[in-house]
């Protein structure tokens, strides 16, 4: 009865128990004592894994089928800021951020149907939510373990927002201009591409402009590359300044800009904010000691009137502009097939 009673105990997770009968010479004796050193080499193998469970880098998260919390590490309490005693038998929803619990139970319940081993990086928008209810980016694998008390899910989840940060920097680094943090040409482009579908759709009208700034060699050559930086970035200032929440603008490269306008019914809409933006560039900045004066030259072409491929706009907008550059400068003009033709013959 000694042994049976053990049995149980370590069966419910006692692996402590032991039967205290292996003392004598009787075949019990030596059954007895053959029990308890199977019981202390599990006990032994089950502090391991406590042991390498409690150092694990990751959170380990231990649920069973009716998603309720039945074991976790030291990390899954530094993780998500609450006490083990605050976790143990709660539903591991609330780990998961509000709005998606709903679902997150129905994956659950399908997950248990068809059980399997499921590694890190299968998914890149999982979130999960703290105590305080912040909410972060995480990498989780699962796995299944059968018992003869039922099935347990058990989750390993890793906190990726450094990685998450780096790979937003590394995007960002790779679609925006250094100097000015506006989108450059790679973005730019692709902004014209969706919002030509947009145009589409609503039937309304989307500008290019291409502007480049009047005078501006004359101020990196006797002033300095620091001062025309300085003044690249005030100009982009006040270019956003005119802007709306729907236009965009891009830096192609030294002292051009390209600039996105969209949602017109009328082409005087676009004139109206092409005019803001010569008048705002002609206003003096006073950079430290320095006050500099440049204008701009602006082509804008019209879309879907001139053209819809992407590069084609630009390049008319490009044309544009030279054309008001040859009109003395400081002034805008709008792309015409007559203008195509001219550069052609030159």
């Amino acid at each position: 009865r000694a042994l049976i009673a053990t049995a149980r105990r370590i069966a419910a997770g006692d692996f402590a128990a032991r039967t205290e009968l292996g003392h004598g010479s009787s075949e019990l004796s030596e059954l007895a004592r053959a029990f308890d050193e199977m019981a202390a080499s599990l006990q032994q193998s089950f502090e391991q894994a406590q042991r390498v469970m409690e150092v694990a880098p990751e959170s380990f998260v231990v649920s069973d089928a009716q998603g309720c919390i039945v074991m976790v590490n030291a990390q899954t309490e530094k993780l998500f800021g609450y006490c083990r005693d605050e976790l143990l038998g709660q539903s591991i929803e609330m780990l998961i951020p509000v709005r998606a619990r709903e679902s997150h139970a129905r994956q659950r319940q399908a997950y248990l149907a068809a059980p399997a081993v499921r590694d890190m990086g299968v998914r890149r928008d999982l979130s999960a939510r703290r105590k305080d209810g912040t909410e972060f980016p995480v990498d989780i694998s699962l796995g299944p373990l059968q018992t003869d008390k039922g099935r347990l899910i058990i989750s390993a989840v890793r906190d990726i927002s450094e990685r998450k940060e780096f790979e937003s920097r590394i995007l960002h680094q790779a679609t925006h201009d250094a100097l000015t943090d506006l989108p450059n040409r790679v973005m730019f482009r692709e902004h014209v591409a969706h919002a030509m579908l947009h145009a589409t759709r609503s039937e309304k009208l989307m500008a290019v402009l291409f502007l480049d700034l009047d005078g501006f060699k004359n101020i990196n050559d006797t002033l300095g590359h620091e001062a025309g930086d300085e003044l690249l970035r005030a100009v982009t200032g006040r270019l956003v300044g005119v802007l709306r929440q729907d236009d965009l603008i891009g830096r192609q490269g030294g002292d051009e800009f390209t600039i996105l306008l969209q949602g017109f019914r009328i082409v005087q809409d676009i004139v109206y904010i092409v005019e803001k933006l010569l008048d705002a560039i002609a206003e003096p900045f006073v950079l430290g000691s320095n006050e500099m004066h440049v204008t701009a030259s602006i082509g804008v072409t019209v879309f879907p009137f001139d053209d819809n491929e992407v590069e084609s706009l630009l390049r008319n907008a490009d044309t544009a502009m030279y054309q008001a550059k040859e009109a003395g400068k400081n002034c805008f003009r709008f792309y015409t097939a007559e203008m195509n033709a001219a550069m052609c013959e030159r």
